[in-house]
């Protein structure tokens, strides 16, 4: 991946209101950098074409799953209720047959029917 792209939310009143996106692209900056916190993009896209960030939510017909940063790991992850670890993303092949369905912002609903994988 020769682009590394990344993005941030945005609040006003407590609200989550849109994403600023940035990167770097050939070693050099692409888009300005605020002070917050940053979400990987994974370098994958759903079976839609959206680009997989770090924090999103994808589905499948029967499973949720959790794209989140390993630091034990140093890497991206997949997470899934009823696994018994985490699966780096690179080894999903099949992720062009998941859909992103939110991310932990704006759906942190999501997050209890993944349970203790998060």
């Amino acid at each position: 991946m020769d682009e590394i792209k990344f993005r941030q939310p945005i609040w006003e009143d407590g609200k989550l209101t849109k994403w600023h996106y940035w990167g770097f692209r050939g070693g050099k900056i692409q888009f300005t950098i605020n002070q917050h916190e940053s979400y990987l993009f994974t370098g994958k896209k759903d079976k839609k074409g959206k680009e997989i960030y770090e924090g999103d939510f994808l589905k499948d017909d029967n499973n949720l799953y959790l794209i989140k940063w390993s630091e034990e790991q140093a890497g991206i992850m997949i997470a899934r209720k009823g696994w018994m670890y985490d699966h780096f993303i690179t080894e999903m092949n099949d992720l062009k047959e998941l859909e992103v369905v939110g991310n932990i912002l704006e759906n942190p609903e999501l997050l209890s029917p993944l349970g203790s994988r998060v």
